[in-house]
């Protein structure tokens, strides 16, 4: 979405996907634009409408007129708006999900996430306070009480977005506190929006074991986040997404819970209303649990290898038609082994990491034994190396694999046309 404030006048747009959303608003005959309606609830204002996918509106002297400047395109709102973007105190108008309060949508998420994932436990905790919504839908749906196991400072911003380790570890001890006379012999579900880095979740886990908790069981009120976001949200490159690194038992054992799981990408879309997700044409961008892009990403590193390999199969068939079936296989075993050499330079570049900072907890440790901090850092850098090691020996071996896959190939080619 976009605003552009000239000498005559306001102009608003969203995009033809609709990705970002974008309302309009009324406060004393001024026109007011925001992105949720919550914005206009602050101020005073009056909701008037949802700037629709690829709308126009330019607000002058004159008056307020809309145009549709841009081809109609299928909407691909963003899901996650539902899931931790938006206030819960927002109204969103897209798709299946038309005029229902955000809060209303998470307590259904949450619902419809104990119905997947049940497991006994005396307590539902939310993570706060992005994850209460849900964990109010998930309490009222399995029957087990809902309680307030974490007390939140609100003077601490985002952690998961915070750059260095150190400072999302800090940042998630001062944020978050157990209420230990609440916690102690209990188990525990922990519901939260989603799991990022692993940091946040990873640190909750051990308060609640370090508050007396029996188990702990975490809930996650999105499907894994496997994917970035290039479309304004400031989330880590791949690599550095837990969910891409690990699966969901490798995850588990990372963050230390008892057990953990996700809600499925077709229960996130039945909590929106929806029957189940459409994958000729999905109704929502969740690109970031799906990798399912709704445009091409032109300026995603990840994807050159691909786009130039495509670009030689045209022209290697063009000019040797009789051979284009193995010319294609070739140019897909090289697109592979490109992807494969990417993804074993940036597990390289991991490894460095971790061991540098392996190397600096294991000083801090040694500065002061009994500092419980260091020692979860320490054990979080181990945890971090062992899956990078573990991931670059996987993928030398695919490299290999696919060395042979293209060895094949070529004497196949050699032997003459097909």
């Amino acid at each position: 979405s976009l605003l552009v404030l000239t000498d005559q006048g306001l102009v608003a747009t969203r995009d033809p996907l609709g990705i970002r959303p974008l309302v309009m608003g009324e406060l004393n005959g001024a026109t007011i634009f925001a992105s949720e309606t919550v914005a206009l609830d602050v101020v005073g204002a009056t909701y008037i409408r949802s700037i629709d996918a690829g709308e126009l509106v330019i607000v002058t002297a004159n008056g307020v007129r809309s145009e549709k400047p841009f081809p109609p395109l299928h909407p691909r709102p963003c899901i996650f708006e539902h899931v931790y973007f938006s206030r819960p105190d927002s109204i969103v108008e897209d798709n299946a999900a038309h005029g229902r309060s955000v809060y209303d949508v998470r307590k259904a998420i949450g619902a419809e996430l104990a119905r997947e994932s049940p497991v006994e436990a005396d307590i539902v905790v939310p993570v706060p306070d992005s994850g209460t919504p849900a964990a109010i839908g998930y309490a009222q749906a399995s029957g087990i009480p809902f309680e307030l196991g974490i007390i939140r400072s609100h003077y601490v911003g985002r952690t998961f977005i915070q750059p260095g380790d150190q400072v999302r570890h800090l940042g998630v001890k001062l944020k978050h506190n157990a209420n230990r006379a609440l916690i102690a012999g209990k188990r525990v579900i922990l519901v939260d929006d989603s799991i990022v880095r692993g940091t946040t979740s990873l640190k909750i886990v051990q308060m609640m074991r370090d508050a007396g908790a029996a188990e702990v069981h975490l809930r996650v009120a999105s499907p894994p986040t496997r994917h970035s976001c290039y479309y304004g949200v400031d989330t880590p490159e791949r690599t550095k997404l837990l969910a891409h690194r690990l699966d969901v038992g490798g995850m588990q054992d990372f963050i230390h819970a008892d057990s953990l799981a996700f809600i499925s990408i077709d229960g996130l879309y039945k909590a929106l209303g929806e029957t189940q997700r459409t994958d000729a044409r999905p109704q929502y961008c969740d690109a970031c649990f799906t990798g399912d892009y709704p445009t091409r990403l032109t300026d995603a590193d990840d994807l050159v290898p691909e786009d130039q390999f495509e670009l030689l199969a045209e022209r290697m068939v063009a000019a040797q038609p009789g051979k284009a079936e193995w010319q294609l296989e070739r140019v897909y075993a090289g697109t592979n082994m490109g992807i494969l050499e990417l993804e074993r330079r940036r597990f390289g570049e991991a490894v460095a990491a971790f061991r540098q900072s392996l190397g600096a907890s294991e000083r801090l440790v040694a500065a002061e034994p009994g500092n419980r901090d260091y020692r979860g850092q320490q054990l979080a850098a181990l945890a971090y190396l062992a899956d990078a090691l573990d991931r670059a020996g996987q993928l030398d071996a695919a490299r290999g694999q696919r060395l042979r896959q293209l060895r094949l190939v070529e004497r196949q080619l050699g032997a003459g046309p097909r």
